[in-house]
């Protein structure tokens, strides 16, 4: 759903969504699991500014790796407000990377 423009976004993957992360003071939990694949920030770049319609626009590039092959991954998006302050937290979803 479109939030503030101007917030800057990022979307995290991890390789799981449980247990969650808990969001120091928010009382928010991000949707992914502190595993290797979200410490390495797996495929970098995945962040920017939202539009002036409040609406995140990016490219998820997939390399042609065979070791990526039946990869899960889980997503979740966060902002920031111009302001600095916590914006949205996303529900998570899942990507399975198939051939």
């Amino acid at each position: 759903a479109p939030t503030q423009s101007g917030s800057f976004f990022a979307i995290l993957f991890s390789g799981h969504d449980y247990p969650g992360i808990p969001l120091p003071g928010t009382g928010r939990i991000l949707p992914l699991k502190n595993d290797w694949i979200l410490q390495t920030g797996i495929w970098p770049g995945m962040s920017g500014v939202l539009g002036y319609n409040g609406r995140a626009t990016c490219r998820l590039p997939i390399p042609s790796n065979l070791a990526l092959n039946g990869l899960d991954l889980h997503c979740a998006m966060v902002t920031l407000t111009p302001q600095g302050s916590l914006g949205v937290v996303s529900q998570g979803f899942a990507l399975n990377l198939e051939r």
